[in-house]
């Protein structure tokens, strides 16, 4: 078990904070496409967006509110984000995620309480939590919906994170596979690790790791240099 580690800036870190989608599991699962598809019909059938405009226009809306939702909340306050959330998470979990050995190992070695930041919501974070067997490693789920639908990587969105955590930025260290939320929390002083993208600029993020397995060693490998 790993000991609260300095972060190099004089401050100690008390949370490991994870993304979820793409980070606590392998993007080849397939999870997220299958997301993806539910979005696009979600668009069509109950938004009445013509099929040749829906790639144009999630990447509007993923350029401008980095998630169809926030987009469409934004064009429609109205519009019922409950059933958005359920319908575009009708997927086939337990086809799709196994429990992880290797994950439930990486996990029982952090120390640190452990908090899951997600622009999804709960009830998806949960059910991914359950599949791959890891929910008792995290202490908090700070979702979309705590977020006030305002996703990362708007600054608010991690302001409510570190009230929900009791802690400030610097306190937390963030694993995470979107450039763009790397750089917010870069910004407010959070210990960031880019997880995958090998392709990504070295500016991305203070650590790099190819997937979750390593967050454990990084960990101990920060804390080592710490006190050395």
């Amino acid at each position: 078990m790993l000991p609260p580690e300095p972060n190099g800036t004089g401050k100690t870190l008390r949370f490991a904070v994870f993304d979820l989608d793409d980070t606590l599991y392998a993007p080849e699962c397939g999870l997220w496409a299958a997301i993806s598809s539910r979005i696009d019909r979600y668009l069509v059938e109950h938004a009445q967006v013509p099929p040749a405009r829906v790639p144009a226009l999630r990447r509007r809306y993923h350029r401008k509110f980095r998630t169809t939702l926030s987009g469409l909340l934004h064009a429609n306050p109205a519009l019922d984000a409950d059933a958005y959330l359920q319908f575009v998470h009708a997927v086939p979990y337990a086809e799709l995620l196994r429990t992880d050995p290797r994950l439930q190992r990486m996990l029982a070695q952090i120390a640190l309480p452990m908090a899951i930041f997600t622009n999804a919501d709960r009830m998806h974070a949960q059910r991914v939590l359950q599949c791959l067997g890891v929910e008792q490693f995290f202490e908090a789920v700070v979702d979309v919906r705590d977020m006030g639908f305002v996703s990362k990587p708007a600054p608010a969105a991690y302001s409510v994170l570190c009230a929900r955590l009791g802690a400030t930025p610097q306190q937390c260290v963030l694993f995470e596979d979107s450039l763009p939320n790397l750089q917010t929390a870069q910004l407010l002083g959070m210990v960031t690790v880019l997880v995958g993208k090998p392709g990504a600029p070295k500016s991305a993020a203070q650590h790099r790791l190819p997937d979750i397995h390593g967050a454990a060693e990084l960990l101990q490998r920060l804390s080592s240099a710490a006190a050395g």
